[in-house]
This record gives C-alpha cells, structure tokens and sequence, in this order.
C-alpha cells in the first residue's frame, strides 16, 4: 500500500491458488456358479484427477479529491488453468474371451478474465448521498471474448442516525 499524496491510497495484490481433485473407482460383478465357484463376470475401474490454477493481480486506488466526494477505481486480472482428466476401463469376462474397453480424456483449459471498475460516492446534501459506478469484464476462453458492462446508481438518505431510506439501480450481465 503506497500514498503518493495525502489524498490517494494505492493497493496492489497478488494472489495465487490451487486446487486438486482425485476420485478412484473400482467395482466388479461376480456370478456364482453351479459347482459354488465365484467367478469374475466384469470389471470397471474409473481415475479421475483434475487440477485448477489461478493466478491473479489488482490494484485498487482510492481518491479524495474533495471530503464529499470518495473516488474508487482500479482492475484485476486473472488468468485461469484447467485441467480435467478421465481415464476409464472396462473388462467384460466371457467364458473364453476377454473383452477390454480403455478410454482416456485430457484436456488443458485457460482463460484470462480482466475486470476494471469505477465508482464516486458523494455527499450532494446533508442528508442525501450517493454511489455511481460501473464495471467492465472481458473474459477469454477457448478463442471466444465475452464482455459484461454492470452500471450502478444508489441513494441514500439519512432520516435519523438510525434509519436511513436507501434506492439503488444494478444492472449486471
């Protein structure tokens, strides 16, 4: 956290995650057989094991310009790793033949998302004040771009120090 001049805050974060996942299945059938032999009649083993990363950084800025006016700005970046991986198997057992079945699923997924926002909060009367702001996200994933605009407006005014009437707009895609 840095203070260029007494009326600006700067906040830089780095953040870092990971998370993994791994799921091992086996089941098998079994018939009992006239002569009261337990014999294998199938097979299926199932290994799931996926894996995520995030890696993301921000900056907030707060400015003072004026004691009624609390400006907030900054953005995020964060860029997405996924990786889900499947293999399954399967043995059928026939009285002479044995049948096997193996597939196998792997993939990488990356997105970026960017994020920048914007908001003025502001004292208009004594007794009055409000928020406006908005936000942009951009999303990239599997070559596609997706972009979200989230404009915003709150008012607020204060009847008493406990109780305050408060209206407010969002729109968010």
């Amino acid at each position: 956290e840095t203070q260029p001049s007494s009326n600006m805050t700067i906040r830089v974060h780095g953040i870092g995650s990971y998370s993994h996942s791994m799921h091992n299945m086996s089941e098998e059938d079994r018939l009992l057989k006239d002569n009261g032999i337990r014999v294998r009649n199938s097979l299926y083993i199932r290994n799931s094991n996926t894996e995520m990363y995030d890696a993301s950084m921000k900056v907030d800025i707060l400015y003072l310009p004026m004691t009624h006016h609390h400006i907030r700005f900054g953005g995020q970046v964060v860029h997405h790793w996924f990786q889900p991986q499947t293999i399954q198997q399967s043995f059928y057992y026939g009285d002479i033949d044995v049948d096997t079945t193996s597939v196998e699923s792997k993939c990488n997924i990356e997105s970026t998302e960017t994020n920048i926002y914007a908001e003025d909060e502001m004292m208009l009367l004594e007794n009055l004040s409000a928020n406006v702001g908005t936000s942009l996200s951009v999303v990239n994933v599997d070559g596609k771009t997706y972009h979200m605009f989230d404009p915003r407006l709150a008012v607020k005014y204060q009847i008493t120090n406990e109780l305050s009437l408060k209206m407010s707009y969002t729109h968010m895609s």
